[in-house]
C-alpha cells in the first residue's frame, strides 16, 4: 500500500498571472498540469497551452479538490489513477464497466480523452471518438515489485512523449507501461524514473518473448497468453529504436477519401472530423492534407491539435491551387 503527503512549499507560492512564462509554453511540445499548484495557475496555463494547439496532460494527484468542466475540455488528457477517477466522478471503479462509465461521465462534462492507469492491471483509454483502448502491465524487470513510488508519473510522461512523437495511441500505451514497469523495479522516485534506452530495452525483450510464446501455441488458439499480453496483434509492435528493424512502411490516405460514406461515421462530417475518423482506421498511420482546401475551414493550430488526438502524423500536402491561379497546364499538385 503506497500512501503520499503533500508538502505544496514553493508550489503554492506562484503569482496570480504567468506572463513571465508564456512564451515557454507557446513553443513547448506538450504541456503536464498536475494539482499540487494552485488550480488558477493551471487554468491560466491551459488557456495559453489550449490556444496554441498544444496537447494537454491533466494528473489529477495532489490536492483533492474538484476539477471544472473548463478545465476538462481545455486538456487533451485527463489522466486519474483508479481512485482518482471514484473521486473526481462521485462513481464506483470497483469493476471495469464502472471504470468505462465513470470516464464517459468525464467525457461527458467536456474531457476529450480519459486515460485511467490501473496498477498491476494495466491501463483504459476512453478515447475522444469513443474508442476503449486497454493495455496490460509489463512483467516487472526482475521479476519483483520494490517501489511504487513515481510508476503512475512514469506510465504518463513516457505516454505524453511518445504521443507527441506522433505513435498511435496504442503503441503510447505500450511504451508507457513499460515505463510504469521499470519504475516498480526501482528504489525511490526520482532514481526509479526509466530512460527511453531502458523502455526500448524493455519493448524488445517483450516482443522477443510474446514470438517465442505464440510459436508454442496451438494453432487452434488464436489468443494464447504469453505473459501479461492477451490483446490483439496490434499490440505486439515495438517502438522504432535505431538498431531495430520495424516495418519500414506506414500508410497514408488522402482526408478527402474520410468524406465518403458518412453514414458509417456518427461523428462530424467536417475536416476535423475526417481527421478523428482517420484515427480510427487501423493500418492507417498518416494524413495528407490539401492545401489550401483544408485549411481554410480549419486553422494549423487546429489541424497540429486534431492529428495529434488521432494519433497520426502528416505525410503530405497536397497544393490544390484556387480556381485564379489555374493557368494552362498548372492545375494539379
Amino acid at each position: 500500500f503506497v500512501s503520499s503527503v503533500v508538502v505544496t512549499g514553493a508550489n503554492a507560492a506562484w503569482p496570480e498571472d504567468i506572463a513571465d512564462i508564456k512564451s515557454r509554453i507557446q513553443i513547448a511540445k506538450a504541456v503536464m498540469l498536475q494539482r499540487e499548484i494552485p488550480e488558477h495557475v493551471n487554468v491560466l496555463v491551459a488557456e495559453v497551452a489550449a490556444s496554441h494547439g498544444i496537447p494537454l496532460f491533466q494528473d489529477a494527484g495532489g490536492a483533492d479538490r474538484p476539477i471544472s468542466d473548463s478545465l476538462l475540455a481545455q486538456v487533451t488528457f485527463i489522466t486519474p489513477n483508479q481512485p482518482e477517477l471514484a473521486r473526481l466522478t462521485g462513481l464506483p471503479t470497483d469493476t471495469d464497466d464502472n471504470i468505462v462509465k465513470a470516464a464517459k461521465s468525464l467525457q461527458g462534462r467536456g474531457a476529450k480523452n480519459v486515460l485511467v492507469t490501473l496498477g498491476e492491471a494495466g491501463a483504459l483509454l476512453l478515447a475522444h471518438d469513443g474508442r476503449i483502448l486497454r493495455q496490460s502491465s509489463f512483467p516487472v524487470p526482475g521479476g519483483q515489485v520494490i517501489d511504487e513510488t513515481g510508476a503512475g508519473d512514469s506510465f504518463r510522461a513516457a505516454f505524453a512523449v511518445a504521443f507527441v512523437e506522433g505513435h498511435p495511441l496504442q503503441e503510447s500505451l505500450r511504451f508507457a507501461a513499460a515505463a510504469g514497469a521499470i519504475a516498480v523495479s526501482r528504489m525511490g522516485a526520482v532514481p526509479s524514473l526509466p530512460s527511453r534506452q531502458d523502455c526500448e530495452r524493455l519493448l524488445k525483450d517483450e516482443v522477443v518473448s510474446t514470438m517465442a510464446g505464440e510459436a508454442n501455441c496451438s494453432s487452434s488458439d488464436k489468443r494464447c497468453k504469453v505473459g501479461s499480453i492477451t490483446d490483439s496483434a496490434a499490440e505486439t509492435s515495438v517502438m522504432p529504436t535505431a538498431d531495430s528493424k520495424p516495418f519500414s512502411l506506414k500508410f497514408a490516405s488522402r482526408l478527402n477519401s474520410m468524406a465518403a460514406r458518412p453514414d458509417l461515421w456518427p461523428g462530424d462530417s467536417n475536416v476535423l472530423g475526417w481527421v478523428a475518423r482517420q484515427g480510427t482506421v487501423r493500418g492507417l498511420n498518416v494524413i495528407d492534407f490539401n492545401y489550401p482546401q483544408h485549411f481554410t475551414s480549419a486553422g494549423v493550430d487546429a489541424l497540429k491539435s486534431a492529428t495529434l488526438q488521432a494519433g497520426l502524423e502528416v505525410g503530405a500536402i497536397g497544393m490544390r491551387f484556387p480556381d485564379e491561379f489555374r493557368l494552362g497546364a498548372f492545375t494539379n499538385p
